[in-house]
């Protein structure tokens, strides 16, 4: 099951006494656990029935949002690298 998939089940369901989440995450990269606060100053905060889509929202923006400016980040990296050596391919 998707982490995705997962998020979906947190939204379309009651989650009280099921979760025990706060609005931060933690996802490995490069074997390495990196944690992210999803909101400033709510890392404490409880995901609750009420807030939980706020919850999921947060999530998904958040590990897309990165995915994103990871493969910019290669992309222009790459560019870069063509341009200082000249090797362009038409």
């Amino acid at each position: 099951m998707s982490f995705f998939s997962i998020l979906s089940i947190y939204r379309d369901n009651d989650i009280t006494d099921i979760l025990d989440e706060t609005f931060i995450t933690t996802e490995e990269r490069f074997r390495e656990l990196v944690t992210t606060n999803l909101k400033p100053g709510c890392a404490e905060t409880p995901v609750t029935d009420v807030n939980k889509k706020d919850y999921v929202d947060s999530v998904a923006a958040s590990r897309i949002s990165r995915r994103v400016k990871e493969q910019f980040d290669a992309s222009m990296k790459d560019w870069s690298m063509r341009f200082m050596s000249g090797s362009w391919s038409y």
